[in-house]
């Protein structure tokens, strides 16, 4: 076998985090049409807007991403939104907008607010949209993902932080993953705390339990060198072009 070179993890998917973010505004149609060309999976984070428009904004607040404004994203309309000037290029986008010029694309929605009416939208939406089979929804509220769920179980969705803690339980503890909640992926930080989260036995234990595991966010080559290491499915990465480039060359190394 001299001479030939051995993936470290084929096939792992380039999820674009709120689109390519390293170099235009996050969760704006200038970052996710530049990523849609090179990710597998647009990433990105859902809010209500003060006239009820979904509206794709990862804070509670503007204030880290706008230059001339502050306050809740929700006491803004989704025209306001837009109207104001932002630290790099583009303006929040709608959900609406990116499913339409994204008709193809896989996409990946972080359900930011637990709102029952925000989950019933936001499952109305893609189901009017025809994004049943290309979308999955996780939460890092239990109770909403739960309801969305109950409402909308032909969409896909990731675990949420009770059944990733139970996942990693199970993992440290040598037992099998009981998915009593029928998510598709576990969704996790590569570590917590310098605690790591992403490793080769959680990855086998996800596996066994018919999970996919998708580590963000994975912005340097040593990080990035991990989890193909561990055997993920998919990294998240703010720039989608590098994480592609890097995962192709480091899949060839032996």
């Amino acid at each position: 076998m001299s001479g030939v070179q051995v993936p470290l993890r084929p096939l792992v998917q380039i999820f674009a985090h709120r689109g390519d973010s390293a170099h235009f505004l996050e969760n704006s149609m200038h970052a996710f049409s530049a990523a849609a060309p090179i990710a597998d999976v647009l990433e990105t984070d859902v809010r209500f807007t003060a006239d009820r428009q979904i509206v794709l904004f990862h804070d509670r607040t503007v204030d880290r991403t706008a230059l001339d404004a502050t306050g809740p994203v929700s006491s803004y309309t989704l025209a306001e939104l837009q109207a104001l000037s932002y630290r790099k290029s583009g303006v929040p986008a709608s959900l609406e907008e990116l499913l339409v010029q994204h008709p193809e694309a896989a996409i990946n929605i972080d359900l930011k607010e637990a709102s029952a009416s925000l989950v019933v939208a936001l499952g109305e939406q893609i189901r009017a949209f025809g994004g049943e089979d290309r979308v999955v929804v996780g939460s890092f509220h239990p109770a909403a993902l739960a309801e969305f769920r109950r409402r909308f179980p032909t969409v896909r969705t990731s675990l949420h932080p009770g059944e990733v803690k139970s996942l990693l339980i199970a993992a440290w503890t040598f037992r099998s993953y009981q998915n009593k909640g029928g998510g598709a992926c576990a969704q996790i930080p590569v570590s917590h705390r310098w605690i790591p989260v992403t490793t080769r036995r959680l990855v086998r234990t996800a596996h066994a339990a018919h999970l996919e595991v998708h580590t963000w966010t994975v912005n340097d080559e040593s990080a990035l060198r991990w989890c193909l290491r561990c055997g993920v499915d998919a990294v998240m990465s703010d720039d989608p072009a590098w994480a592609r480039a890097a995962v192709d060359r480091l899949s060839l190394s032996q």
